[in-house]
This record gives structure tokens, C-alpha cells and sequence, in this order.
């Protein structure tokens, strides 16, 4: 009796040297692995527990490359059986913290919530950048080699509609490219979430195309076309300096001015966006009951980055 429990301990003992082995083998190869897409990042995993009926589940998920990012996951998790996997079935996996933190120096801070990506799509709960918040976000995706490619994405943000290709390459420095498709935002929530109030307020919603280009924090191509529904809206500017170099340029009347851009109706709206050597060209083109308002503003050296960055 006594030389059969020492078989089964034996046994038992070995089943789970096995197992913790495996767990360390497997955690080391992911902890490799990312290493290689975020590369010169320091990238460590708290744990790796597999489930043979179930899955595998990875915990607190470290991503650092000071100063350029900093990635938390909380947990995620591949789901499949091994004989999913001999028939060739792709896992479900997921992301869940309930939040993943990604904190970028340059933009700010970026919180996404449930993501779940398998064979048939990817899918994310809510992504929210600062004050800006993205939800419903449904799409395919596709990784090939050290890209991954989302098209075609849909989501819901600003109280409209945005479709996207979106093609993010991870080398030294991640570069991408982004082609939007803006149907109904709503300008009154830009403004809030993008705290201009104090600088100027408007009503109404835009449609129109964006494309965008770039590497790390520097932009290198912004093209976007935009235009506003029939229902027109309302533009009050605040901005006095702005004012005050509008009529500095033309010779024309601050006070005219004033009045001019105080509780302004327009029914048509067209505004395209370019980057010129580095500066961000906003040129906006109203017309209402009142006549026609041009608006043309540049921001210089134009990039993600934050002052003092």
C-alpha cells in the first residue's frame, strides 16, 4: 500500500513539475516574442497559467520603453482546446484588465477596454484617448509578419460614425497609416473633448474623408476633406488674438469682426485640412444668412507631441 502511494505522489509530483515547467517555457517564449514586435522595450509577465480544457491566461502584462510608451495588461488570454487546435482552429483570444493602460508621452493617455480578437474578427468595448472617447468597435484584422492590418473597422465616437483602414507597422519607432471616414460628428463634442471652448464654440455635424500618415509622434501626411450637413449650425469665436491678427492681415474693422463671428448661422460648411512643412492648414469655407465667412488657421510645427516633450 505504502510503495502505491509513493507511485501516485511520484506521479502526482511529476504531473506537476510538468506543468510549471511548461507554464515558465511557454511565458518565456510570449515574453520573447513581444520583444521582438516592440523591440529595445523592457517587457516582463507576471504569470502564465495553462488550462489544458480551457486555455492559457497570462497576467500583469509590462510593456516599457521610457520615454516613448508604457503598456499595462491586467490579463489576457488565449481560449482553445488542444483538439481545436489539431483541427486547425484559430483561438479566441482576449485582452481584459478590465482596462489596458497605454500611457504615450507624446499624445497622453490611452485606455481600451475588453478586447477580443479570432478568426472571424476583432472587437473592442471602448477605447478612450484622454478625453476622447471611441466605442462599438467592430472589424477584421489580419497580422502579417510585423504588421497588423485592421480593414475594414467601424466605430462610434462624437455622436457619429467612423469606418477606417488602418495599417500599423512595429519597428523601432511604429509607423502607420490610416484612412477615415467621418459620417455626422458632432462639432459641439469635439470642442468639449478637445477643451476648445475657450477659444471658440460651434454647433452643427461633419462628414467627409481623412488620411493619415506617420511615424511615432511625427505626422508626415494629413489630407482630409470635410463638410457639414444641410442643417447648417451656429460659430461663435472667442479667441480675441485670433480676431485681432484676422484683422491685422485684412485692414479690416476688429469691432466688424467681432460682430461677425458673434452667434453666426451658416448652412453650408467646407473644411479640408493639409500639412504643409510641418504646419497644420485648417481652411474653412461657411456661408449664411449673413454672407460667407472664411476661416484659415495655422498651427506651426504641427505634431503629437506635447510641450515640453
Amino acid at each position: 500500500m505504502k510503495k502505491r502511494y509513493s507511485i501516485l505522489l511520484a506521479v502526482l509530483l511529476f504531473i506537476l513539475i510538468v506543468a510549471l515547467s511548461l507554464n515558465l517555457i511557454i511565458k518565456f517564449l510570449v515574453e520573447q516574442t513581444l520583444k521582438n514586435v516592440f523591440k529595445e522595450s523592457s517587457v516582463t509577465i507576471g504569470a502564465c497559467r495553462l488550462y489544458p480544457a480551457k486555455g492559457i491566461v497570462f497576467s500583469d502584462i509590462r510593456i516599457i520603453k521610457k520615454p516613448d510608451h508604457v503598456i499595462y495588461v491586467k490579463e489576457a488570454g488565449a481560449e482553445f482546446t488542444f483538439s481545436s487546435l489539431f483541427k486547425g482552429r484559430t483561438p479566441k483570444v482576449y485582452l481584459n484588465s478590465p482596462d489596458i493602460s497605454i500611457y504615450l508621452p507624446q499624445i497622453g493617455s490611452l485606455i481600451i477596454k475588453d478586447l477580443i480578437f479570432n478568426e472571424t474578427g476583432l472587437q473592442v468595448a471602448l477605447i478612450k484617448l484622454n478625453n476622447l472617447t471611441i466605442s462599438g468597435i467592430d472589424g477584421k484584422f489580419k497580422i502579417a509578419g510585423n504588421q497588423l492590418n485592421l480593414s475594414p473597422v467601424s466605430a462610434q465616437s462624437l455622436g457619429g460614425i467612423i469606418d477606417a483602414d488602418i495599417k500599423i507597422k512595429f519597428d523601432q519607432i511604429a509607423g502607420y497609416e490610416a484612412v477615415l471616414k467621418f459620417t455626422a460628428l458632432d462639432i459641439a463634442k469635439f470642442i468639449r473633448d478637445f477643451d476648445l471652448k475657450d477659444k471658440f464654440e460651434m454647433t452643427g455635424r461633419l462628414s467627409g474623408n481623412l488620411t493619415l500618415k506617420g511615424q511615432g509622434s511625427d505626422i508626415k501626411t494629413l489630407n482630409g476633406e470635410l463638410s457639414t450637413l444641410k442643417s447648417g449650425g451656429m460659430l461663435i469665436i472667442k479667441d480675441t488674438k485670433y480676431l485681432e491678427n484676422i484683422a491685422r492681415n485684412t485692414n479690416q474693422s476688429l469691432d466688424l469682426l467681432v460682430e461677425n463671428f458673434k452667434n453666426y448661422h451658416y448652412n453650408i460648411g467646407a473644411i479640408k485640412l493639409s500639412l504643409n512643412n510641418n504646419n497644420l492648414m485648417l481652411d474653412a469655407a461657411l456661408d449664411g444668412e449673413t454672407g460667407k465667412r472664411d476661416i484659415k488657421i495655422v498651427l506651426h510645427d504641427f505634431s503629437l507631441k506635447k510641450e515640453g516633450q
